[in-house]
């Protein structure tokens, strides 16, 4: 049976994650809100200055780890929010009520953030190789002339976009489907084709509401702990929505059979662990 695969405009999307938020607006912020903050201020009381990292004077080991550390450990609370809303969501398709399972949510963290932790520091890594790669190669054509920063950029945005929207339904389907390491990477591969413009243009318009955000935020309450911590809270409240958004995308994009599959079973410990086993296999 041929795959029915029927990806919609971007703005139903974009309406479909702003009215679930906004359906129950106060709860859904402030349960994410309570979660994420403790352990932003923490992953941002770690994080060394910028201008510590760009000086490091014989500290850059220490300075890199903190900031690492500090980055890994905001992506963990985003992964645990993310995991948290789509079990939520999840719930309420399978007409289980609005439940926030914490405990389902913590069982699920693991895989989920295995794969996702590989997904964005993958890209960050490869990113960083090809712009340093692509910047060798612009010096020994142009020089130190103006054009090496701009060739350098272009094609490090280039090469990379390539993987980052083939895989980027790798957590999502980490988490519905229970599958492993690889096999999430696989589906994610199998779903996101035919849909690449979809997810460009929804991580584009985002990537502009966040960055309007920090331009707001950095106007009016600087770059301290204060405002670095405003902007956290800010972006992530905008980012459930978003999260919202690319779940439905998800169900658009998958094949009929795994659409039926997932309708048909609610997400459960044992689907995960026994689709799990069989990613692994």
């Amino acid at each position: 049976m041929a795959d029915d695969r029927s990806p919609r405009p971007l703005s139903r999307y974009l309406e479909f994650g702003i009215r679930i938020h906004l359906e129950d607006f106060s709860q859904t912020t402030a349960v994410v809100l309570s979660l994420y903050l403790p352990l932003a201020v923490l992953a941002l009381s770690l994080h060394p200055p910028v201008r510590a990292l760009m000086n490091p004077a014989g500290g850059a080991v220490s300075l890199i780890s903190q900031m690492l550390f500090a980055q890994l450990l905001l992506r963990l609370v985003q992964v645990f929010v993310f995991v948290l809303l789509i079990l939520r969501l999840e719930a309420h398709r399978n007409q289980e009520g609005n439940v926030w399972d914490l405990a389902e949510a913590l069982s699920q963290l693991g895989r989920v953030a295995r794969v996702d932790l590989a997904y964005a520091f993958g890209l960050q890594i490869l990113a960083i190789l090809i712009f340093w790669l692509s910047l060798t190669v612009a010096s020994l054509l142009f020089g130190e002339g103006p054009l090496s920063l701009p060739f350098a950029f272009s094609l490090t945005a280039f090469l990379v976009i390539a993987p980052a929207v083939r895989f980027y339904f790798c957590s999502l389907a980490a988490l519905l489907h229970g599958d492993g390491f690889a096999a999430s990477f696989r589906r994610a591969g199998e779903v996101s084709a035919g849909g690449e413009r979809q997810i460009v243009l929804l991580v584009l318009l985002y990537l502009l509401v966040w960055f309007a955000v920090w331009q707001i935020v950095h106007g009016f309450f600087g770059a301290g702990l204060f405002g670095q911590l405003i902007l956290q809270a800010a972006i992530m409240v905008t980012s459930i929505s978003y999260f919202f958004a690319g779940y439905r995308l998800y169900f658009d994009l998958v094949p009929a059979v795994i659409r039926r599959e997932l309708e048909a079973r609610p997400l459960s410990r044992a689907d995960a662990e026994d689709h799990e086993d069989r990613g692994a296999g």
